[in-house]
Parts: structure tokens; C-alpha cells; sequence
């Protein structure tokens, strides 16, 4: 479990601390613009880097505070959590606390300052759909459900007698519900401060990379929740497994016949949650309706690619 926390901390710290070099900073810029395939101008690229290195040191700030989650949690309890649980909670406190510091940057300050001199904005009020494809959020918000769900049926089950009790709740489960929670919570109210805030550019190269920005940033929101809550599905999969197995152990009888059809849905699930996240991951990456190419088209009428004037490209 120490071993854990420090790799979070080193991590998150590392994010932290980078974006306090200028090279660093600057690559990272060009490597958003490649993603966005647009052309910053020189006197808008150093507010395009420090939104860039503000958004890097929220990741490494929610990193941090998981390695201290971590390295709090064995000290509090004394022990570390079961070897097949510690690679889960691990990687969901990473994935939830990662983005829960980029959403809170996104609530804090959502866009670039406003510079004082006279500004033009679009006149369209731009909505979620336009820079993040439809079959992303649905995923997200019903793995969600699906997740929460799972994690209250869990609970519900540590009452019967054919599910111990300790297993379920002194495991994981109400834990990484809670992470759950809390970044579905941060995400919605994250994704609406992103949308909410007004778009004053100098120009249009402005405008279009700040769009390319929330296209990138709201897609970001969304698909490690649909991460986390794939996890935590396999998390309470594996817990009223082994609750299950306590019973069948202490008691020498085998639950009836419900109790598989719970353990085969419960895996099932996951697997199909697994699998339909990696499918609609390769859609966003390679398919023509991505989070890097919908902007372009809804907001700039331009539905074969970056041939806008002010983007990159042919």
C-alpha cells in the first residue's frame, strides 16, 4: 500500500511541478494544437500554455491527494487493503481524483482572464453536444447508474444470509462508492461551469481553439467517469463473490440458485461495460464523429476536417 501511495505522490507531484518550466509548458501547447488541429498565434500562446499548465497541476493536485488517501488509509487502519482489491482502488483513486482536480480548475477558472480590451464572442450559445459525441455522454452517465446501482444492490445483499456482511461493508465497495459520488457530482457541476462561461476572443483563431480547449477538456470529464465506474462494477463483483464464498464456507451449504444468477450478472456486467467502453474508445479515436472533430463540424461548418482558415491541415 506505501508502495502505491508514493507512485501517486511522485506522479501528481511530477504534474505539479512541470509546468513551472517554459519547454515544458510550450510542448505541451503544441501537443493540444496537434490534437485540436489548429494554428495559435504568437501573441495568444501564452494564455493557451497557462491554461494548459493550470489544467496539468489540477490533475497533480487530485493525484497527490490520492497518495495521501492511500498512505492515510493504511495508517488509520494499520493494514493495507486485500492484494486483489489494491490494484483496483488504486487505479480508481488515481482515474476519480485525477480528473475531480482537473473539474475543480474547470469551476475555478473555467476560460482565459479577460484582458480589458474590447472582445468579440460567437452569438450561439454552444451546448455539451456539440463538442462531445452523444454516445460518450450516454455511456458515462449510464455506467454511472449502472455503478451505483450495483454498489447499493451490494449493500442490500450483505443483509441476507446467503452474503456476509463484513465482506461487503468493511471491503472497498462503500468506499469507491463514495469516490464514485463524488466525481459524478464534480463532473456535472464542472461540465456545467465549462459551458456556462462566456467565449470573449480577439479574433477567430481565439475562438476556435477555445473551442478546441472545451472540446478536449468536457470529453476528458466524461470518459473517466465511465472508467471509474466500469471499475468500480468489478470491485462489487469480486466483493459479493467473496462474500458468497464466506458464507458457503462458514455455513457448508450452497446458496440457491439466485444467488449464482446475482454473481454471473454482476460479472457480466463489468465484462460488458468493459467492452463497450474499449469499443466506443476506438469510435472517439479513429471514427469521424470524435471529440477532436465535432466541434469543428457543428460550430464551424466543417464537416470534412480541419480546413477551416484558422486550422491546421490541408
Amino acid at each position: 500500500m506505501l508502495a502505491e501511495a508514493v507512485v501517486l505522490l511522485v506522479v501528481g507531484i511530477g504534474a505539479i511541478v512541470l509546468p513551472a518550466l517554459p519547454a515544458y509548458r510550450a510542448a505541451a501547447a503544441r501537443t493540444l494544437t496537434r490534437k485540436l488541429g489548429a494554428q495559435v498565434p504568437p501573441g495568444q500562446r501564452s494564455a493557451l500554455e497557462a491554461r494548459t499548465a493550470r489544467r496539468a497541476r489540477g490533475v497533480g493536485a487530485g493525484l497527490v491527494l490520492g497518495g495521501v488517501v492511500v498512505q492515510a488509509w493504511y495508517v488509520v487502519t494499520g493494514s493495507a487493503l486485500p492484494s486483489e482489491y489494491q490494484g483496483w482502488v488504486v487505479v480508481g483513486l488515481a482515474w476519480a481524483l485525477g480528473v475531480a482536480g482537473l473539474a475543480v480548475v474547470e469551476i475555478w477558472r473555467p476560460g482565459a482572464r479577460r484582458e480589458g480590451e474590447p472582445r468579440s464572442a460567437r452569438a450561439s450559445v454552444p451546448r455539451l453536444t456539440d463538442y462531445v459525441p452523444r454516445y460518450l455522454i450516454a455511456m458515462s452517465w449510464v455506467f454511472a447508474a449502472v455503478a451505483a446501482t450495483a454498489v447499493l444492490g451490494a449493500v442490500a445483499l450483505g443483509r441476507s444470509r446467503w452474503f456476509d456482511a463484513a465482506t461487503v461493508l468493511a471491503g472497498p465497495v462503500p468506499a469507491m462508492g463514495l469516490v464514485l459520488a463524488m466525481l459524478a457530482v464534480l463532473t456535472h457541476l464542472a461540465v456545467g461551469r465549462v459551458l456556462d462561461t462566456p467565449q470573449p476572443a480577439r479574433d477567430e483563431a481565439e475562438l476556435y481553439w477555445q473551442d478546441g480547449v472545451r472540446a478536449i477538456t468536457l470529453s476528458m470529464l466524461h470518459v473517466p467517469l465511465a472508467q471509474v465506474s466500469t471499475l468500480v462494477l468489478f470491485v462489487v463483483a469480486r466483493t459479493v463473490d467473496a462474500a458468497a464464498s464466506d458464507v458457503t464456507r462458514t455455513v457448508g451449504e450452497v446458496g440457491p440458485q439466485w444467488v449464482l444468477a446475482v454473481l454471473v450478472v454482476a460479472h457480466g456486467l463489468g465484462l460488458v461495460m468493459l467492452v463497450a467502453f474499449l469499443l466506443a474508445s476506438l469510435v472517439n479515436s479513429w471514427g469521424p464523429d470524435s471529440d477532436r472533430t465535432r466541434f469543428r463540424r457543428r460550430l464551424w461548418a466543417d464537416p470534412g476536417g480541419p480546413r477551416h482558415p484558422i486550422a491546421g491541415g490541408a
